[in-house]
């Protein structure tokens, strides 16, 4: 068993610190503003290159974010060799503790942060080999987020997504993992275009420290905010979390923050129902107004996978600028069943869709996730401990492959600690399930996942496809599990 080799020779860093050397951020002054004019260079993280170590990168919440909440760090080793792992976390008064740890093969382990005035904003951890992944779960009162954290720094970042309606806030962090200082400018870019505060632009974020911006210091009782970080020297990490309290729901979610933008994007796993609503949001961050085409593709549909009933809507983003579409009344969207976005647009965005309301509520429930821009032939999906403290016993699986005959294996890598057995329940630990053919193919799966974390699923398709999985509620809505593509 191996996956994400997450790992990249001197020589290509080298290569790449020297490119980002070179790019200039240029800026262009917009009605007494400044705009971020510059291209968002594809993800160092998506395809990683073979080395012989790994390191990630955690940006943590807020101490003021709510009190008295714990962000968990999940160290997890997916491969057959013990692994040494060094765990650095930097605290917000400079001060920095390291963890010389050992994990077993299909194994991990958890490091708890408590939201406090002593906790850390920042962890880098650094493994000796491969076949690695690390994690980050927010638990509290307003409910349950988990993320992956960053396999590599960057110079620019995208994250959308905040509101100050109501009661809302946002928090976004940029953390500095390095040794050296770096330079940052944020800008947020809203239905009414761009602001750049001038308190954001060009601040010196010293070393192993981070810059945390709370969005209602400069926006108040506005929906759909999205933000671009960007380095005027070195790299950085960045992310968000949003505490949803307004008339449409309660609850907490991270900010993923991306790297880079798509002309096409697709959301492969999607579900509306009485007590669940989704929200697509796009985010222009180019100087030209983009044209985009959304395809909503019911997956529930009896016809064959590959002849699925499609219909199509229209939306219109100007330069800098973000939208809000709630889905419930596009159309062509069905409220009650699974489907999928596809979308095209005549300017690179970035996109992400809001999920409000569980089987809690109408009210209650919120999360965030984004959209997908490239095709892997491998996968892996994470099943932490079900949220809201319930146990769901099916998992929903989406499988798009870029061919129409393709097909994929899905299968479980380990459980609880250990390698897969025959015994274990669930979807079959030993055989795995396959999922195809067709260009898109859906499934619903039993699982049980009541007794520990993790439960580690690998898609291993026959060609580039996207994979989505999430755990079905008992209404028939649905809580997104994170997934990752593979090297």
């Amino acid at each position: 068993m191996s996956f994400l080799k997450r790992r990249m020779p001197e020589i290509v860093v080298a290569v790449v610190v020297l490119l980002l050397a070179v790019t200039t951020l240029v800026f262009n002054v917009v009605s007494g503003r400044q705009v971020l004019k510059t291209n968002f260079v594809p993800s160092l993280s998506v395809s990683p290159i073979a080395a012989d170590s790994s390191t990630w990168y955690c940006v943590l919440p807020p101490s003021n974010l709510i009190k008295g909440d714990t962000v968990d760090i999940y160290l997890i080793n997916g491969s057959k060799f013990r692994q040494s792992v060094t765990v650095d976390a930097y605290r917000s008064n400079g001060n920095q503790t390291t963890s010389n740890l050992v994990l077993a093969s299909a194994s991990s382990r958890s490091i708890a942060e408590k939201l406090s005035a002593k906790t850390s904003v920042g962890v880098t951890a650094f493994f000796t080999g491969g076949a690695d992944l690390v994690m980050a779960r927010l638990a509290g009162s307003f409910g349950v987020s988990e993320t992956f954290c960053h396999p590599s720094p960057g110079p620019n970042w995208i994250l959308q997504g905040f509101s100050t309606q109501g009661n809302s806030d946002g928090y976004l962090e940029v953390f500095n993992p390095f040794n050296s200082d770096a330079i940052v400018d944020v800008t947020f870019m809203t239905p009414g275009g761009p602001t750049a505060p001038g308190p954001l632009q060009a601040v010196v974020l010293a070393a192993h420290r981070t810059l945390s911006v709370k969005v209602s210091d400069w926006f108040q009782g506005t929906s759909s905010i999205g933000a671009t970080v960007s380095t005027r020297i070195g790299r950085v990490l960045s992310a968000g979390v949003e505490v949803r309290s307004d008339s449409h729901s309660t609850g907490t979610s991270f900010i993923l923050a991306s790297p880079e933008t798509f002309s096409q994007t697709l959301f492969p796993l999607l579900t509306q129902t009485a007590n669940q609503s989704a929200i697509l949001h796009l985010i222009n961050v180019t100087n030209a107004n983009s044209s985009v085409s959304v395809k909503v593709t019911d997956l529930n549909s009896s016809s064959k996978a590959s002849r699925r009933p499609s219909t199509f809507f229209q939306e219109q983003i100007p330069a800098y600028s973000t939208i809000s579409v709630p889905l419930k009344v596009a159309p062509g969207v069905p409220v009650g069943s699974f489907f999928s976005l596809s979308i095209k647009s005549t300017a690179q965005v970035a996109s992400s869709v809001e999920l409000i309301g569980s089987t809690l509520g109408p009210l209650i429930g919120f999360s965030m996730m984004n959209g997908v821009g490239t095709y892997w032939s491998r996968w892996v999906s994470v099943l932490t401990a079900p949220p809201f403290a319930s146990t769901f016993k099916q998992i929903a699986v989406s499988y798009q492959p870029n061919s129409r005959r393709s097909t994929a294996l899905l299968s479980k890598l380990f459980v609880d600690g250990h390698n897969p057995l025959s015994t274990d329940t669930g979807i079959d630990s030993v055989a795995g399930v396959t999922l195809g053919s067709g260009s898109n193919s859906f499934s619903v799966l039993p699982t049980d996942n009541s007794a520990g974390f993790p439960n580690l699923f690998e898609l291993h398709s026959s060609s580039p496809a996207v994979v989505a999985l999430a755990y079905i509620q008992s209404d028939g809505s649905m809580i997104p599990l994170p997934s990752i593509a593979l090297d």
